[in-house]
């Protein structure tokens, strides 16, 4: 099996488009001066703009050094230094940055994938780390994506190497996550199926009854970031029971010192939570497939048991 591409970069601006690999270094400076690991040509962009820094050896943390125009994350102002997701779309002026990760494994490195494997859609930055951090503890690798397209490709089913579980945050589908579930039902019976919610008012207990109709047992709150370290027994029991599903088990000491780095690693970034982007994926998936996708049937209605005369 070919491993997935390391971390990258994909520039886009008026000169043309290159890509720049997030590889054998701790950070990269972005901006118009020519002592920039970086530089861009765009009159938009300060001499001294920005800097990508790696923090705990795989993740990527985007900073703005007050520049005067500033930079948008999909679409939404940099305020503070911003941990970025696969398909994260930086712009600057009329440059547009984007940002691309393949699976990541319990080394920190993007290689083949281990026996068992999650997939997750997040669209909060805080949340997906939490949860690909205490996968990755547990020697368990983790594609994390952002855009129904993306999750797409890893969920075809000719596909060799399918995941053992999704992991998925119900408002980034929102209206068409049941039709998804469904649909994932029919083609991949055997695989597993978590919900996450990081709000419950649009959660009827008419949607939640569905959910349970589709056999999707595990329905989790997001996690209190800010609140880790209080929060232990809460979290370990959240973990542990989706361990379960994929028949592994928990290892109280790494579970309890991936929680401590979780924390410094929280606490050292002001990770923000940021919708989910939409990014074009490296190669589109067949247009009958995308079509099958939109069109999946609307999941059943829980079936009623029929009452019989004595």
């Amino acid at each position: 099996m070919t491993p997935p591409d390391p971390p990258k970069l994909i520039i886009r601006s008026d000169t043309g488009t290159q890509q720049i690999q997030l590889v054998d270094q701790p950070l990269w400076t972005v901006g118009r001066s020519q002592m920039n690991s970086i530089c861009l040509s765009d009159p938009c962009a300060s001499r001294h703009h920005a800097k990508i820094e790696t923090v705990f050896d795989r993740h990527f943390c985007y900073v703005d050094l007050q520049s005067r125009n500033g930079s948008m994350i999909n679409g939404h102002p940099v305020i503070t230094p911003t941990l970025l997701q696969n398909g994260d779309r930086i712009t600057i002026g009329s440059t547009e940055i984007l940002f691309r990760r393949g699976i990541v494994t319990q080394a920190g490195n993007d290689t083949h994938q281990p026996q068992k494997q999650i997939l997750t859609l997040q669209g909060a930055a805080t949340q997906g780390i939490i949860w690909q951090e205490l996968f990755l503890s547990h020697g368990i690798s983790v594609i994390w994506e952002t855009g129904e397209t993306e999750l797409l490709h890893h969920l075809r089913p000719q596909n060799a190497n399918l995941p053992n579980l999704l992991l998925l945050d119900t408002e980034v589908f929102q209206q068409r996550l049941l039709e998804f579930c469904f649909w994932c039902r029919q083609q991949f019976p055997r695989m597993q199926i978590v919900l996450t919610y990081r709000e419950t008012p649009h959660l009827s207990l008419d949607w939640q009854k569905q959910v349970a109709a589709l056999g999707i047992s595990c329905f989790l709150p997001a996690f209190d970031h800010h609140h880790l370290s209080t929060q232990t027994q809460v979290i370990q029991g959240r973990f542990n029971a989706v361990l379960q599903l994929i028949s592994s088990s928990l290892n109280p000491e790494t579970f309890h010192t991936t929680l401590k780095t979780l924390d410094q690693l929280l606490n050292q970034l002001s990770a923000v939570d940021k919708p989910a982007a939409d990014p074009n994926p490296p190669s589109a998936p067949d247009p009958d497939e995308i079509t099958s996708f939109l069109k999946m049937p609307s999941s059943p209605p829980p079936q009623r048991r029929q009452k019989h005369n004595n």
